[in-house]
C-alpha cells in the first residue's frame, strides 16, 4: 500500500511544481503536442514523398530510438571507422535538429522542453563526436 501512496504524493508534488512553473512562464510546454502534427511523423517529409501508408512514415520518436541506439553501439566500438560513422550520424542529426527546431519555433510558434532538450543532446553528441575523431588513434604497444 505504501508504494502507490508515495507515487500519488510524488505525482501531486510534480503537479504543483508544474502549475507553479506554468504560472511563471505561461507559454512553456513540457511536451507541446508537436508530435501530433504532420511533422511528428517521418519529419513531415516521408508522407509527401512516399505516401501516408509507407512503412517509413513512422513517428519521429521511432527514428530517435534507432538513432540513439546506433550512437550507443558506435560509442562502444573501438576504431577509426566507428568514430567517423559516429560523427557522420551526429551531423545528420544536426540537420534534423535544425529542421525540426525551425518547424517548432517558426511554423508552429511553439516551445517544447522535451524537444529543446533533445536538440541540446544532439549538439552535445556532435561535439563529443568531433573530439573523438580528432583524438589520435592509440597504437597497440609491443612488448
Amino acid at each position: 500500500m505504501g508504494i502507490p501512496v508515495l507515487q500519488v504524493k510524488d505525482l501531486r508534488s510534480r503537479r504543483i511544481k508544474t502549475h507553479l512553473l506554468l504560472f511563471l512562464w505561461p507559454s512553456l510546454h513540457v511536451y507541446s503536442g508537436s508530435g501530433r502534427t504532420r511533422w511528428g511523423r517521418g519529419f513531415g517529409l516521408v508522407e509527401q514523398v512516399l505516401g501516408a501508408d509507407s512503412i517509413l512514415n513512422q513517428s519521429n520518436s521511432v527514428f530517435g530510438c534507432i538513432f540513439y541506439s546506433l550512437q550507443l553501439l558506435l560509442g562502444c566500438v573501438q576504431g577509426r571507422w566507428a568514430s567517423v560513422l559516429l560523427l557522420l550520424t551526429s551531423l545528420m542529426s544536426l540537420i534534423g535538429t535544425v529542421y525540426l527546431a525551425w518547424i517548432l519555433f517558426f511554423v508552429l510558434y511553439d516551445f517544447c522542453i522535451v524537444c529543446v532538450a533533445t536538440y541540446a543532446i544532439n549538439v552535445g553528441l556532435t561535439l563529443l563526436s568531433f573530439r573523438l575523431v580528432q583524438e589520435p588513434q592509440s597504437k597497440a604497444k609491443r612488448h
